[in-house]
């Protein structure tokens, strides 16, 4: 599960463990992030007071520190987490329309397939892309989520109701579909500034030109908070954490075997509004990546994508931080996520080197960090970890794009690399072996 601070397309949602209660399953998300236009600015006010707050940590009041964390986390949520649009307006009003020039299927040298499917890049801070639900199709912009493992669309019933949140998306209508079924049960997703609530319904799901027969999915018929522009999410970690102990999308794709091999893989896009990210299915796209993979293998296969990290450089100096009992962090590599993340003293020891001022005017004197992950070094510079957004009169404003999430035991502590990351490494994500694969991407 996961722990939440909605921001720029960011919600760091606390994990924590699957709990049933009678018929609903309610997951904590470990992250997850959304914004718009509207609350730029005080997303960016907001994340710069939360970084401050970090800087100014008085060593003194450590007796406090879990009630400090407490009263901000929820400062945050409750300041970033009620800011809607003015009216809806459609993915490709926001976006465009562009026909992406490459073929949705093509072979590689080793002839496995690869399908494409082309994501949006929303202030490279939200990637999501199109699947459709039901018999006929309809279409619904998700974000491909390596840190969770439900999917779940808004349904009309809520638009319906008058919830606003969703009234801003595309909504499922079940009566439209031939091949829709209801399911017994409640899937409850518990979010810092919001709660979804959905049914169980089980349909077919194509992404790309894959059909995914008798998929289940979660129906949201209540929404209260704020989720972002996105239709909805589909998770693509593992099983354990699913609901009602059912199969995730992409495991029931493998286990169907609709690919010769099940592999996925993201290129993200560094270029703000960019049409050009993709995730790949079925195999790695070769004309992303700029060197060939190192590949890791998981912990366990238990929750998230998590390899081990030996530790962090800053400067060419190492941290220390992985000196534990095990000998290793716990490093989940999560599309979901926006920023990098940490636990607090990581975050605390990190930020002060780290930290942009709004302005942009220090990036460039910033230094360069590097995780090492079993022995081989993955640098980021400053121009990689610093978020830029432009917002209509205002200009460009920077921000670090670092956070910290105290995950607690089992599934913690745990430090993220996610979209600041994955925008410089193409990354393959390898069910069959449980591995993850990390190349220099090729922009």
């Amino acid at each position: 599960r996961r722990g939440s601070l909605m921001k720029i397309a960011l919600v760091l949602l606390a994990l924590a463990a699957v709990v049933v209660v009678t018929a609903e399953t309610r997951h904590f998300k470990l992250s997850k992030h959304v914004m718009d236009d509207d609350s730029v600015h005080h997303f960016m006010e907001r994340t710069h007071h939360e970084h401050r707050r970090i800087l100014d940590y008085d060593d003194e009041a450590e007796d406090d520190t879990a009630a400090d964390e407490a009263r901000a986390e929820t400062e945050l949520d409750d300041d970033l987490g009620e800011y809607y649009p003015k009216s809806r307006r459609s993915f490709d009003e926001e976006f465009g329309d562009e026909d992406v020039d490459e073929k949705s299927v093509v072979v590689d040298k080793d002839g496995h397939e690869i399908h494409r499917i082309p994501i949006k890049d929303f202030l490279n801070t939200q990637y999501f892309g199109p699947i459709t639900i039901g018999t006929p199709g309809q279409t619904f912009n998700v974000v491909f989520d390596t840190g969770s493992s439900n999917l779940w669309v808004y349904d009309s019933s809520c638009a319906a109701a008058g919830h606003v949140s969703c009234m801003l998306h595309n909504s499922f209508k079940a009566h439209e579909s031939t091949t829709f079924r209801h399911e017994h049960g409640i899937m409850g997703v518990h979010y810092g500034g919001g709660i979804i609530k959905a049914r169980l319904s089980r349909d077919t799901i194509h992404l790309d030109n894959i059909a995914i027969p008798n998929q289940l999915f979660g129906s949201t018929y209540f929404a209260e908070g704020k989720f972002g522009k996105s239709d909805g999410i589909l998770g693509l970690a593992m099983p354990a954490l699913a609901t009602h102990h059912s199969i995730p999308v992409f495991d029931h794709i493998a286990k169907e075997h609709l690919l010769p091999h099940p592999q996925f893989a993201f290129y993200l896009s560094n270029h703000a509004a960019g049409d050009n990210s993709e995730f790949s299915l079925g195999a790695p796209n070769p004309a992303r990546m700029a060197t060939e993979f190192n590949y890791h293998n998981l912990i366990n296969s238990n929750d998230y994508w998590a390899v081990k990290m030996d530790d962090i450089e800053l400067n060419g100096k190492r941290l220390n931080a992985c000196d534990n009992e095990k000998g290793y962090c716990k490093l989940v590599v999560d599309s979901g996520t926006s920023f990098l993340t940490a636990p607090f003293a990581a975050t605390r020891e990190m930020l002060p080197h780290m930290h942009s001022q709004r302005d942009c005017s220090n990036v460039g004197e910033l230094p360069e960090i590097a995780y090492i992950i079993e022995g081989k070094r993955y640098p980021l510079t400053a121009d990689d970890y610093v978020v830029k957004v432009h917002h209509k009169g205002r200009g460009v404003q920077c921000i670090t794009g670092l956070m910290h999430l105290d995950v607690p035991a089992p599934r913690g502590p745990v430090f993220i690399l996610g979209d600041v990351f994955m925008r410089k490494y193409y990354s393959l994500f390898d069910r069959k072996n449980n591995r993850v694969g990390l190349a220099l991407a090729k922009h």
